[in-house]
């Protein structure tokens, strides 16, 4: 079979003309992850009983108990997807499409994401800087990166001799925190470009490279794939590595909806490690493409400057510097625009933070010792790190636990250094990881990215950490605050905005209503007795709102109740809904709020009822109850 001849027609017939002829050859045996046809061809088991036959005989779908997958139902801690796939609640709103239509999804806010990199290498450093899976705290991070993998061929392969003790190890994570996703990395920097060059070249190639790889992350449990490619036409690459690159990505995204789509499973994800360098970006990167198809890009806006200049330059400025001479674009903010001006959505793009620091020896410690001093080469290896020139935060607040040295913050880049004799090093505290998480919010990026936990402060050796990891617990900290703020802003505020141009303004307080008219002012107390669900958080809302009224009538109050999460059992359920506000069906006083698949319940002020078609708690005779206060007009 010339699989050549099969390139114009599309991944998806390629796909199914190799299913078809029997990927693996049909007189072998199957794997015990498959299913033999009749025929003798080898299927995965779980395109057996999808109500789609894969066999050419059908004989995959002989003998199946049929049922409508759209409404077999998921559990109650559950997201269902139009076609039945159920998605854990914390999965829904976060950035990551793991429906095939998007439908988890379809949110107003989504919850930043924070990607942490784990590295299979940290577990052969010496004593208490040893890192092994069993360190990872999974509450910090939405998702955990297994680095690295490498290219064998084709196909993926182990680096480490315990690799797959460890992969089990790692992924068992997801069973002690909701919401967290686990990836696998390929590449890094000393994998090259030669591997992925030859990979990328021809489409069996490519096709080799996809299908090996689905059974591989399924086999292992990952829920996705990362490619730390450094980089296309670079370091041993070649010319073509660009489009190839990018026509590799769209084939793993297109394998990927069609194995999620067969098997009933929640998508793989894809994503990309990606450089921060203009010449490196243009020379290999197709951005449209790849933005289009990638779930998200983790930009490496760490290593701008190093031991390899012959002056100092912080490792991961935030912003520009006036002394940056020549290098005006090597700080994060530029990169992360360059990437965005090329074309990949913000809310894809998510920001390197570095939880170590580059170090140099200063020529002149006594006179010159700032941002651009001169340096006479990289600084020593650090204690546990052993690599020239690098140290991770927790040697660096370990040398700062004698007090002797100082630590300097350069305002216009919004990061420190310290200096201790001739030795300086850039590096980022909490201070400025926290200013960073800030700045990622404001400027709408898609969340943050941590390299690598295992360099981080996570055994508390410094006496300036308070809580392990404190890096990582910073950044993750911010971003989940700005979360929650952002929430109860929407929730406060912005759902209103369909109401009609108003004719009167008042600002409202949880305890007092003015409402002011062209000639008299009234002021009424609103109900201060509220009943949340026993263990539930009572936070009344605070908003400006415009209302329209009738001529001498006082508007009623806006939507404020406790922020009650519902615990119990309701027949009404926020599962496969958008976010937005439903009436209760049992109580005309009360509706429930769907936001990132989960229901919160509210109720309106005692002399009012929630009214669906203004969305808002309106009048009681704007809104028709039967007599035990249950809605009739739904």
């Amino acid at each position: 079979m010339h699989l050549i001849y099969f390139q114009e027609l599309g991944l998806k017939v390629l796909f199914i003309v190799i299913i078809q002829i029997g990927y693996l050859n049909a007189q072998q045996d199957c794997l015990e992850t498959q299913f033999r046809c009749k025929t003798g061809t080898c299927i995965p088991k779980q395109w057996v009983c999808d109500n789609d036959p894969d066999c050419s005989d059908s004989s995959d779908e002989e003998s199946c108990r049929r049922t409508d997958d759209n409404t077999r139902g998921c559990p109650d801690d559950n997201f269902q997807c139009s076609n039945g796939v159920c998605v854990n609640n914390a999965f829904v709103c976060d950035g990551d499409q793991d429906c095939l239509d998007g439908t988890d999804e379809q949110c107003e806010i989504k919850t930043f994401r924070r990607i942490c990199y784990f590295t299979n290498w940290a577990q052969y450093r010496n004593s208490e800087a040893k890192f092994t899976p069993d360190n990872i705290n999974p509450d910090l991070c939405t998702h955990i990166v297994y680095a690295f993998a490498r290219l064998e061929g084709k196909k993926l392969v182990f680096t480490e001799y315990n690799d797959e003790k460890m992969y089990k190890e790692f992924n068992g994570k997801k069973n002690k925190t909701r919401g967290v996703k686990t990836m696998l990395a390929i590449g890094g920097w000393n994998a090259g470009s030669k591997a992925f060059s030859d990979m990328v070249a021809t489409p069996e190639n490519r096709m080799t490279f996809i299908l090996s790889t689905m059974e591989f992350l399924r086999k292992h449990n990952f829920d996705g794939l990362d490619i730390d490619w450094e980089y296309p036409t670079l370091r041993q690459g070649k010319m073509e590595d660009k489009p190839k690159f990018a026509l590799l990505v769209k084939e793993i995204k297109e394998a990927f909806d069609m194995e999620a789509q067969k098997s009933l499973r929640r998508r793989l994800l894809v994503s990309a490690a990606v450089p921060t360098g203009r010449k490196v970006v243009d020379s290999g990167y197709d951005i449209p493409t790849l933005s289009k198809y990638l779930d998200f890009l983790n930009l490496m806006s760490y290593d701008f400057h190093g031991g390899w200049e012959r002056k100092t330059g912080h490792n991961s400025p935030l912003f520009g510097s006036s002394k940056d001479v020549g290098s005006a674009n090597m700080n994060t903010e530029k990169a992360a625009k360059y990437w965005v001006s090329k074309g990949t959505p913000k809310h894809k793009l998510n920001i390197g933070v570095a939880t170590y620091g580059r170090s140099f020896v200063l020529a002149d410690p006594v006179n010159d010792f700032g941002i651009g001093a001169p340096v006479t080469g990289p600084g020593p290896k650090g204690s546990f790190t052993q690599e020239i020139g690098f140290y991770s935060f927790y040697e660096i607040c370990q040398l700062q636990n004698d007090g002797k040295g100082k630590i300097y913050r350069d305002e216009e880049q919004m990061v420190p250094y310290y200096v201790k004799g001739d030795l300086w090093i850039g590096y980022d505290d909490e201070d400025s990881v926290r200013t960073k998480a800030e700045w990622i919010a404001r400027e709408g990026y898609g969340g943050s990215m941590v390299w690598s936990l295992s360099l981080d402060d996570f055994g508390k050796k410094c006496s300036s950490s308070v809580v392990p990891f404190p890096l990582t617990h910073t950044l993750s900290s911010t971003l989940q605050k700005i979360e929650r703020d952002k929430v109860l802003n929407l929730t406060s505020s912005t759902t209103r905005k369909i109401l009609p141009k108003p004719t009167t303004h008042r600002h409202i307080t949880p305890t007092t209503v003015t409402t002011t008219t062209s000639t008299t002012t009234t002021t009424m107390k609103t109900p201060t007795t509220l009943s949340p669900i026993p263990g539930a958080t009572t936070k009344l809302w605070t908003a400006d709102l415009h209302y329209e009224t009738a001529p001498n009538k006082i508007a009623p109050p806006p939507i404020w109740a406790p922020n009650e999460l519902v615990y119990g059992k309701y027949s009404f359920s926020c599962r496969r809904k958008p976010f937005g506000y439903f009436q209760d069906p049992n109580n005309c006083n009360k509706y429930f709020v769907c936001h990132m698949g989960r229901t919160f319940h509210y109720r309106c002020p005692s002399e009012l009822r929630f009214n669906p078609k203004k969305i808002t708690c309106d009048w009681a005779d704007s809104v028709t109850c039967d007599d035990d206060g249950r809605p009739t007009n739904k």
